[in-house]
């Protein structure tokens, strides 16, 4: 999954030229945003990244770090 996302925002860059850096920093919090939230993935049982961080918070929590607050995660949620 690691490879699918950077090969994207390599993608971003090579086809893009920024104004500024807030520009570049704009379009990536988009991608990322799309990827966590909007990219089903075959290998996720075709959920999304940000869908089976909260079924594994859910169902797994043993694979958290103790007292962990998944909201505290860089998702870049929908509505932000």
């Amino acid at each position: 999954m690691v490879e699918r996302f950077n090969s994207g925002v390599e993608e971003i860059l090579q086809r893009n030229r920024f104004d500024n850096y807030n520009k570049l920093i704009e379009s990536l919090n988009y991608y990322l945003k799309c990827y966590n939230h909007f990219n089903k993935q075959k290998v996720l049982d075709y959920k999304t990244p940000a869908e089976m961080i909260r079924y594994w918070h859910e169902k797994k929590r043993e694979i958290f770090k103790e007292g962990i607050d998944i909201s505290s995660y860089n998702l870049c949620q929908p509505g932000t």
